[in-house]
């Protein structure tokens, strides 16, 4: 025989599961540390610490989101989103901080094999042919099949800060 009421767990309504929650790492004390223009890179260090692996270097991607002295109307004319990515191509392991900017598919391009990524997701897009010796070079890495890119979530502070959601906290 049962004592007691019954549970009222019967009746709650299930929660939805959220990831771990990001880990913001400052990756810039002030905006004079970002990129400037608009499709301009820099490279960022990130401090060491013992809970995660860093002091490795990533990329900072300055996309501006609207051009001319005249913003979209409750936007200031230099409204700027930055897109922090892994700093080496995942095919050629060759740096992608020269890496051409291909405004119509919003992607980077590694300017030794050719691969194409996301600057938004840091997805593989696909390969651009290169000829010359970039274009041999290509060849010889087109073995390895390459990946995605680390891509961070960057966000700004009122005191001028820069974060990124790198790790679990």
């Amino acid at each position: 025989m049962r004592k007691g009421r019954p549970s009222s767990k019967l009746n709650r309504k299930p929660q939805a599961k959220q990831g771990p929650k990001p880990n913001w790492i400052e990756i810039a004390a002030s905006k004079d540390k970002l990129p400037q223009e608009d499709g301009k890179i820099v490279a960022v260090s990130l401090p060491s610490d013992d809970k995660f692996v860093l002091g490795k270097i990533l990329m900072v991607l300055r996309k501006d989101s609207c051009t001319g002295s005249e913003g979209p109307v409750g936007y200031p004319a230099d409204e700027a989103t930055y897109y922090c990515l892994g700093s080496s191509c995942t095919k050629c392991k060759f740096p992608l901080m020269k890496s051409d900017l291909d405004e119509q598919d919003e992607t980077l391009i590694c300017g030794v094999c050719g691969s194409k990524y996301s600057y938004k997701t840091g997805a593989a897009m696909g390969t651009v042919k290169k000829e010359g010796v970039a274009g041999w070079f290509g060849n010889v890495m087109s073995n390895n099949s390459g990946g995605a890119i680390e891509a961070y979530q960057v966000r700004g502070t009122e005191g001028g800060k820069y974060f990124a959601a790198i790790g679990v906290a």
